[in-house]
């Protein structure tokens, strides 16, 4: 590419636990960008009129990436809650135990329902069971008392569904993992490769995560880069590095 040439860059971007070498695919994402924080100091010139800078230092204070994950599978949603993931089978749930609320409320089952396959409420002591749309109403985290409905709040209950294949992600537990980023980029103006290696990334849980919206979900993740010890030599960069086709 010559030296006068722009750039539109897109790209992919890969990660992996730090100390591992591979990198999975994050998805589609709007934006992935790079960013230095520096710590200047200035020593002014004391000796003549008219000011001006004697000597000047600059230190890195600190380097950023963030990324805008546009796709939302289990890994992204980790990431981006700071949590772990744990998977669960499909399967059928024959007597799942629950206390019913007052009327209006929510009776929440344990696991994500199959809302095509049936639902049965029995009391915990008895046999026959409630009436859809008359006692209670599904809904996909569970179901709803009705009013004039004969469940009693309070009420001990069993449910019998049939639960979907999914996850458990509890947030909050896992914040400080290291990941080892990758980004497979092109200059779409003339085809030219730009890969980026980012050694060491501590990234923050999704400030904000927008579970009720318009829009596609975007969860916009923020990261520092870390001195990695492993890599050393003259002249090498123990943050990343940058190839390019060019």
């Amino acid at each position: 590419m010559p030296y006068s040439s722009a750039a539109i860059l897109k790209g992919a971007p890969y990660l992996a636990p730090y100390g591992t070498k591979t990198p999975e695919p994050l998805g589609n994402s709007s934006k992935v960008s790079y960013s230095v924080e520096l710590d200047e100091k200035e020593l002014p010139d004391y000796e003549n009129s008219g000011g001006g800078v004697d000597t000047k230092s600059t230190r890195v204070k600190s380097a950023k990436i963030v990324i805008n994950l546009r796709k939302v599978p289990v890994k992204n949603l980790e990431l981006a809650l700071g949590g772990n993931a744990t998977s669960f089978a499909a399967g059928n749930v024959p007597a799942e135990a629950h206390t019913a609320g007052s009327t209006g409320s929510l009776v929440m089952l344990d696991f994500p329902q199959d809302m095509t396959q049936p639902m049965t409420v029995t009391p915990d002591a008895g046999v026959d069971p409630y009436v859809e749309g008359e006692d209670y109403r599904r809904v996909r985290a569970g179901f709803v008392l009705l009013e004039g409905g004969a469940i009693a709040a309070d009420e001990k209950l069993k449910v019998a569904y049939s639960k979907l294949a999914g996850h458990n992600i509890e947030a909050l537990v896992d914040i400080n993992r290291d990941y080892y980023l990758v980004l497979d980029g092109v200059n779409e103006v003339d085809e030219t490769p730009v890969l980026a290696e980012f050694y060491k990334v501590k990234f923050t849980p999704a400030k904000s995560i927008e579970f009720i919206g318009d829009d596609f979900v975007s969860l916009d993740l923020e990261g520092t880069l870390q001195k990695d010890e492993t890599k050393t030599g003259v002249g090498l960069s123990k943050y990343m590095r940058v190839r390019t086709g060019f």
